[in-house]
């Protein structure tokens, strides 16, 4: 990529960052100050706005790095690399060696050395493991090539092997009775934990003092959540994935710190927005159709939340996440098809 094509990009992405600042003006609702202790960058572009060259994909460099496991152990399925810990330790090893590579930075030392590990780990001869070597570093460069990327960026650019069909979920599947469940003893721990859990955040308590009673939430709300889904006659899949992307939502809600201040409750649109177009793109590493579910996921859980009294009417909320859902499918098809 040119220099020039790298500044056009850049220019792309700062008039989208002006044009999503001028649409959240429209939904903001005011609140209180949030106060942290460190201030996360509220101007960073969003990333469904980050444009990439054709063919290739924005991804977070931390998922670039997972992505680029993947075909590391892909090579050799007999690997005696058992342990996470031990894999990304070899993976950011020889993402290393590539960027060396890329510069003509590589000392004598530094081939001799990783040449070795590879013949350690892939139970390989010195030759074999040379050839290894080599084809991960090409590997790397196919997958990332240095002359698309823009330096000093939080993403990199990935290119696109396959292209997905991104369907729309099928609500038909879900087949949820009208009936609403009793509210039990399990629930009411968990609407009583959580009502105290936004008091506190209202009154200005510091997250500090209550982390570890939202753990606790955390858990009553995954149990609670998945029994009314079961006796609401949703299929145990999607049973069992629900409960997962609303572990997420819940830690955007709570456990990270927003502009302004807000609890399920009072969440206003724009940080829907923000969570369907930002969060879950740089945060969560699904397959592309699994990232579908985020917004019916979230229209469940908001009915939920009032047939267990949390709300009065969920009807609002799952509107504006009606409204999101078609812009969001939009935005998976232009990543990943």
């Amino acid at each position: 990529m040119s220099n020039k094509d790298k500044k056009t990009i850049a220019k792309r992405n700062a008039k989208a960052l002006e044009r999503k600042r001028q649409k959240r003006k429209l939904h903001l609702v005011k609140t209180k100050q949030h106060q942290a202790s460190h201030p996360p960058n509220y101007d960073r572009a969003p990333m469904s706005e980050v444009d990439a060259p054709p063919g290739f994909q924005a991804i977070p460099t931390t998922q670039a790095i997972l992505a680029y496991s993947k075909s590391l152990m892909e090579w050799n399925k007999s690997s005696s690399i058992d342990d996470l810990n031990q894999v990304m330790q070899f993976v950011m090893h020889i993402w290393n060696y590539g960027i060396a590579v890329e510069q003509g930075d590589v000392s004598s030392e530094l081939k001799e050395s990783t040449c070795k590990m590879v013949e350690l780990l892939y139970e390989v001869d010195s030759v074999k493991a040379q050839d290894l070597l080599e084809q991960f570093v090409a590997r790397k460069k196919e997958l990332f090539p240095p002359e698309v990327q823009i330096p000093g960026s939080r993403y990199m650019f990935m290119r696109k092997e396959i292209s997905r069909i991104i369907a729309p979920f099928n609500y038909g599947q879900l087949n949820i009775t009208e009936d609403v469940p009793p509210i039990d003893s399990g629930d009411q721990e968990f609407i009583a934990r959580l009502q105290k859990m936004d008091d506190a955040i209202s009154a200005g308590t510091k997250y500090s003092e209550w982390e570890d009673d939202y753990l606790d939430l955390e858990k009553l709300c995954q149990k609670s959540f998945s029994n009314w889904l079961l006796k609401k006659g949703v299929n145990d899949n999607l049973a069992q994935e629900f409960p997962f992307h609303i572990q997420v939502f819940m830690n955007f809600v709570y456990r990270y710190a927003h502009k302004d201040e807000f609890v399920l409750e009072s969440i206003g649109p724009m940080y829907f927005e923000e969570f369907l177009f930002d969060h879950v793109l740089r945060k969560v590493m699904l397959e592309p159709h699994e990232h579908v579910l985020w917004p019916p996921t979230l229209k469940i859980f908001y009915q939920f939340l009032a047939e267990k009294d949390y709300l009065e009417n969920h009807e609002p909320y799952v509107c504006v996440i009606d409204d999101l859902e078609r812009q969001f499918l939009d935005v998976l098809r232009e990543r990943f098809g």
